[in-house]
């Protein structure tokens, strides 16, 4: 599971240096933020 969260933040420092298309970003994010909670990730995190 640890490998899933390196990935996500591997994905996500690739969208961050090319902010390029910041509403692509944010919508890949999104997507990204469902599969991290489908697998446990992001729970602790949705608090605000």
């Amino acid at each position: 599971m640890a490998n899933s969260l390196e990935v996500v933040q591997r994905r996500q420092k690739d969208y961050l240096q090319s902010d390029e298309d910041i509403s692509g970003y944010e919508e890949e994010f999104e997507s990204l933020f469902k599969e991290m909670q489908a697998i446990g990730y992001g729970c602790s995190a949705q608090k605000s």
